[in-house]
């Protein structure tokens, strides 16, 4: 995930429903949803800085005998910076549309477009557009600098940088699981809340006496909730909450796919790249005179479900030799944008 334009558009998202909600009289959503997102994103962006300051890339390859690793990593540095400063100003500008709606509708008296409705909507739509940035804030703050090596170690060596620290890949595999999951629980809450309001006051419409109305508008906002889940298959992820059997850092043999590389976590499992494959590609990369990373979005998922029964061994597919196994690797020139999909690379971002 990089945050130009997904995260950005998901922040225009949340900014308009604090905004709207605070201008047509759901001041309290917006007060809260302005608060949350302040709160959540100074506590991610503050423990990233502290984890920077305790082990520094910069400082790491200062001196002058590290000078051509300095060099290699100086583009992905640069852009991880420029990212930073989106980030930065898409969560402030959030917050500030939350306000700014907030002050509006409490200078015009706006009242709220029916009391409990209102309300629900307003709820479902934050915990939806909120909760999905929030999940992409864990992912740019917390998930990616540990799989990149910006912390030291990263997900495609064993060992870490010289003075960092050893990353608990089962702890990163980990929290990845759980922001996945409470994101389509959050578009899950959302939906069902949405449609739940709409049902309520649908059958408000046919006169349909209060505890009726309620009733209908529970009953359609659980039964969204979970179809949605189900079809997200977030459940299927907590067995691996306790005992991830596969992580990422760590290779490991598949039954299907043979020996593979972790490279991805989302609701429909685990996305490896089989090492074979992905050398074939590297081979035919780097004779077309590209870069040798090649964006590994994975060769065949795994369902959450089925991944601790297809995993039969260890596996060695570290980068001895890279092979462009980790996209999001501190030397790929391009490790956080989209990149090169296999097209020549110009020769001042070409790594050896």
């Amino acid at each position: 995930m990089t945050p130009d334009p997904y995260l950005r558009n998901m922040a225009i998202a949340l900014g308009l429903v604090l905004l709207v909600a605070g201008l047509f009289g759901l001041q309290a959503v917006a007060a809260i949803g302005a608060c949350l997102n302040l709160a959540i994103w100074t506590a991610l962006r503050t423990a990233y800085r502290r984890a920077r300051r305790h082990w520094s890339i910069d400082d790491a390859y200062a001196p002058p005998e590290y000078a051509e690793e300095a060099r290699a990593i100086a583009p992905a540095l640069a852009e991880r910076a420029r990212l930073d400063r989106l980030v930065d100003t898409s969560a402030l500008a959030a917050t500030a549309a939350g306000l700014l709606g907030l002050a509006g509708g409490l200078i015009a008296g706006s009242d709220p477009p029916g009391l409990l409705a209102g309300h629900a909507a307003g709820v479902a739509a934050l915990i939806g557009t909120g909760g999905v940035f929030w999940s992409s804030l864990v992912d740019w703050y917390w998930v990616l600098p540990r799989v990149s090596g910006l912390l030291g170690h990263r997900a495609c060596r064993s060992e870490p940088e010289r003075g960092a620290d050893y990353i608990t890949w089962e702890e990163v595999t980990r929290w990845w699981i759980i922001h996945r999951m409470a994101a389509a629980l959050a578009v899950a809450v959302s939906a069902g809340g949405i449609i739940g309001t709409l049902a309520g006051l649908g059958a408000k419409s046919l006169d349909a006496t209060p505890a009726v109305q309620g009733m209908t508008g529970v009953l359609s906002a659980v039964v969204a909730t979970f179809a949605e889940v189900y079809r997200k298959k977030a459940a299927h992820g907590l067995p691996l909450l306790l005992h991830p059997e596969i992580l990422v850092g760590e290779s490991y043999s598949d039954k299907s796919a043979g020996p593979c590389f972790p490279v991805d976590v989302a609701m429909e499992g685990f996305k490896v790249v089989r090492r074979d494959d992905q050398h074939q590609r590297y081979l035919a990369h780097r004779t077309n005179g590209a870069t040798k990373w090649l964006r590994a979005k994975g060769d065949e998922t795994v369902p959450l479900a089925d991944a601790q029964a297809r995993r039969v061994g260890s596996a060695d597919v570290s980068c001895r030799q890279c092979i462009g196994l980790n996209w999001y690797c501190v030397h790929n020139p391009n490790a956080w944008n989209k990149g090169p999909r296999g097209t020549p690379a110009s020769p001042e971002s070409s790594t050896s």
